[in-house]
């Protein structure tokens, strides 16, 4: 794998944050078409991040963990399986599998799903609370120019 090449072949950051911040409103959607209005609220910022060892910090790759998403109030046990369903049919439709940490147990649940072409990935989970949490992978931002071509 050349990683300045992968870089190349993906789509901007910004492109990709913004299909992301669509997907998590449709994500959020699709949870209130099965419960009801929820009192949905931005939890925090997003958070830009280098992308660690597999793309080097100078071939100016950036990730970023979008604002979560959440409200204060559990999703009942019986309710899960098809609000689950529902997230991750979302998830699909932006090229997301079912991966990670996958809990199923009474009173607590947690779901999440990974692109496994771009390296983002989602978690999805209730307990206390219910959070909805997307990272992107890897991607050079629209208006990065690689050292010596000019800024």
């Amino acid at each position: 794998m050349n990683p300045a090449a992968v870089l190349a072949g993906r789509p901007p950051l910004e492109d990709v944050v913004a299909d992301y911040e669509r997907m998590v409103e449709r994500m959020r959607d699709a949870v209130d078409a099965e419960l009801g209005p929820r009192g949905w609220r931005r939890l925090r910022e997003p958070t830009p991040s280098s992308c660690g060892q597999d793309f080097p910090y100078e071939l100016g790759g950036r990730s970023v963990h979008l604002a979560p998403w959440g409200f204060d109030a559990p999703i009942a046990d019986q309710d899960w399986p098809r609000v689950r369903a529902a997230v991750a049919q979302v998830a699909a439709e932006y090229g997301f599998a079912a991966a990670g940490l996958q809990i199923d147990g009474p009173g607590r649940h947690v779901t999440g799903g990974i692109d496994p072409v771009l390296g983002a990935g989602y978690d999805f989970g209730t307990g206390r609370h219910t959070t909805l949490q997307v990272s992107t992978g890897c991607h050079l931002p629209a208006a990065w120019k690689p050292a010596g071509q000019g800024t």
